[in-house]
């Protein structure tokens, strides 16, 4: 009998303590920021040098806007047209936007900034043993790198824009094509029979 009294008032100060623990949580944090930003994305992906606009469909003016790395990627709150948040691409990588209104709502906005396409006037080649072939290159910055994955089976040498390839024996590779800043890529499958 002793041991059933003991567990009941156990349990009834088990009960006081946690709706005791319940009522003091009870908005605490005045000063923490609440989550809420309806956003038109919530992931983007851009190449290096493009911007690109995230809406914001709630939430109050101003907005406070940071980027976890400003070396990848900028934001800023657009003062022209309330509730549009630029982003700008400024080198390959990713980074974190955060946004917080007036109210103290947030979002949060993923950002994968990647490498731009070189042009080629050829993506593919089939080539015979000891055949020689070009490929034009435009966009990126000059001069060009070519590196070719398995130099046994083919080469790559750079010329102004035009990539030579050749062929050294059956098989297949591809050759990796780079700008000056390595900002801009681009790839030839290439296949020697």
């Amino acid at each position: 009998m002793e041991t059933k009294k003991m567990f009941k008032l156990m349990l009834a100060a088990v009960c006081c303590l946690g709706s005791f623990a319940m009522m003091s949580c009870d908005n605490d944090d005045d000063d923490a920021t609440a989550s809420g930003l309806n956003l038109s994305a919530t992931k983007v992906e851009m190449t290096v040098g493009d911007s690109t606009t995230v809406t914001v469909s709630n939430g109050t003016s101003p907005f406070t806007v940071a980027s976890s790395d400003q070396t990848i990627a900028t934001a800023e709150a657009d003062t022209a047209n309330a509730g549009k948040i630029i982003i700008k691409g400024l080198k390959i990588g990713s980074a974190t936007v955060n946004i917080v209104d007036n109210n103290k709502l947030s979002g949060k906005v993923s950002v994968t900034v990647k490498a731009k396409s070189l042009t080629l006037d050829k993506t593919s080649l089939s080539l015979s043993v000891g055949a020689k072939d070009t490929v034009i290159v435009a966009g990126g910055t000059a001069p060009y790198t070519a590196t070719s994955e398995d130099t046994g089976i083919a080469t790559a040498t750079v010329s102004d824009s035009i990539v030579v390839v050749e062929a050294i024996k059956a098989g297949t590779t591809s050759v990796a094509l780079k700008d000056k800043d390595g900002e801009a890529t681009g790839s030839v499958k290439v296949t020697v029979e």
